[in-house]
């Protein structure tokens, strides 16, 4: 049980005005996520933002495709350049994780993220 006490027992500092974790980044290319993201911008006025996974399904950067029976693979970065505008349409500097997904896998990656580095999972 978590018992939180009546009265503060102190003074919250402000290391949290500093950066904020925006969670997949995929997600920062959502109109609805980056207005929230510039009003949090304003209010609390921090300056670094996280986020993970900028290689994943998502952003688009890695696509296999096949080409005359021959399989082959696309690189584009322009979604995660979109991201990276938008950051900086708001003074901000990120920072990220890079985990990447496969569109060849068919479990999701939030399930056991071991596998996709080549790791076996644990039992």
């Amino acid at each position: 049980m978590i018992r939180v006490p009546a009265e503060p027992r102190g003074r919250l500092s402000g290391a949290w005005r500093h950066c904020v974790s925006t969670g997949r980044l995929d997600l920062a290319l959502r109109r609805d996520h980056q207005d929230s993201l510039a009003l949090i911008q304003r209010e609390i006025g921090f300056r670094h933002i996280r986020g993970h996974r900028p290689l994943n399904d998502g952003m688009g950067v890695y696509r296999p495709y096949a080409w005359q029976g021959t399989r082959q693979v696309r690189h584009s970065f322009t979604h995660v350049d979109q991201v990276i505008d938008a950051y900086q349409e708001l003074v901000l500097r990120p920072s990220t994780e890079p985990g990447v997904t496969s569109v060849e896998d068919e479990t999701p990656p939030w399930w056991d993220e071991r596998r996709l580095l080549g790791q076996e999972a644990a039992s």
